[in-house]
């Protein structure tokens, strides 16, 4: 499978709008009369992390292509490090030493490290080529046939819950396997299925409860949202602490009221609050939906809730891949449009489509905001995370 990454600029973005970074930080509005970003990437020891030009009217921003980092004690551009993973049976000191490739590019498992020997960390009813491979080996899981198995059966006696089949857990009263609870089950005693929480002793499924049902937990709800008092589900904010409105006048990056805002240099010697994410609320709805969807498949899997879905030979990985590798990708049109809101808030100014696809071939990726593309890479690479937040200062 592709690569797949989470769209880590927004909530670096978040991060700074709740902290109200000054734009006067990044540049003098009152001096800017017209705006327009300007890429240059560079290789080996290309000059990076810092602005190439004086903000006259317009930012150029020195960062490093493909294949290539800033390090920011020398704002040189120096090469990646290549990740390097464990194979079943390398030497080790810990369990940190042994991070097998993941079924995503750029993201591993864990295993353990046993005897001073990588191996894998697999669940009961999950593959192994030996005891060492059983996550609850201690517990008394065996190999037997390729696949790991519980020490003891559903009925059988058990202190723990690593002691029964993936299905299972230990009820705290019975001291007995027993089937994990299914959704709307009484949990009081016995776990709940993955995906699913214990809610007043009720198995609740994630991201279903409707606006103003109670709850403690945001991720049960399907806005993913808590109110103020943190006890119910909430609809999806779409203001935040800011106060100032659409158009108007503002000074620091979290001073607009609507989440669809962000506030920018104009071009007219001023900053003012611009929409530079229209369809936030839609594209938030959107994402939810997807989490719910993964929730769901988790819900239905018969896997144990500690199945590695990052783990191609798992039995979450088996069953809920697919609805995993959508949660983690981003629609094209929403990658585009979040891409422009990420980079406005960062740059004060409003990139516009081109810029978004020059930015992200700088980078090596594909186009976000061309008609049509599907792609499992953000646009806007988290490398440049630190890059612009040094010029926020």
């Amino acid at each position: 499978m592709k690569n797949v990454l989470i769209f880590a600029l927004l909530a670096v973005a978040a991060a700074n709008a709740a902290t109200s970074v000054s734009v006067r930080g990044i540049y003098k509005c009152s001096e800017i009369t017209s705006m327009k970003p300007d890429f240059v990437f560079g290789g080996k020891d290309a000059e990076c992390g810092k602005p190439a030009t004086d903000f006259a009217d317009k930012q150029t921003y020195n960062l490093c292509k493909d294949g290539y980092n800033c390090d920011y004690t020398t704002n040189k551009c120096v090469a990646d490090e290549v990740p390097t993973y464990a194979k079943r049976g390398d030497k080790c000191t810990s369990n940190s030493d042994c991070k097998f490739k993941s079924a995503w590019d750029g993201s591993y498992f864990s295993g353990t490290c046993t005897d001073s020997k990588c191996y894998y960390m697999r669940q009961n009813g999950e593959a192994c080529e030996s005891d060492d491979d059983c996550a609850y080996k201690s517990l008394g899981s065996k190999c037997t046939s390729g696949v790991c198995v519980a020490k003891a059966k559903t009925g059988e006696a058990c202190t723990m819950s690593g002691e029964c089949p993936a299905t299972d857990a230990c009820d705290s009263t019975s001291k007995k396997c027993t089937a994990l609870v299914a959704v709307g089950g009484d949990c009081s005693t016995t776990s709940c299925v993955p995906g699913a929480s214990c809610e007043d002793k009720k198995c609740v499924q994630g991201y279903s409860l409707a606006d103003g049902a109670a709850s403690a937990s945001a991720w049960l709800c399907a806005s993913n949202t808590l109110n103020s008092d943190g006890d119910k589900c909430a609809a999806i904010a779409t203001t935040g602490s800011g106060t100032v409105a659409t158009s108007g006048d503002c000074d620091a990056v979290g001073s607009c009221k609507q989440r669809t805002d962000t506030c920018l240099c104009t071009g007219n010697k001023k900053s003012t609050c611009v929409t530079t994410n229209p369809d936030f609320l839609a594209n938030t709805k959107a994402r939810n939906a997807k989490m719910a969807a993964y929730s769901k498949c988790r819900t239905t899997s018969g896997c144990s809730s500690s199945s590695s879905i990052t783990d191609s030979s798992s039995c979450m990985n088996s069953k809920c891949a697919s609805s995993y590798e959508a949660m983690m990708k981003p629609s094209a049109s929403a990658m585009c449009e979040d891409s422009k809101a990420s980079i406005a808030s960062y740059y004060g100014s409003m990139p516009s489509d081109d810029d978004i696809n020059a930015y992200a071939s700088g980078r090596g990726q594909a186009a976000p905001c061309e008609s049509g593309v599907a792609t499992t890479t953000v646009a806007v690479a988290a490398v440049a995370v630190a890059a612009v937040a040094r010029f926020l200062n």
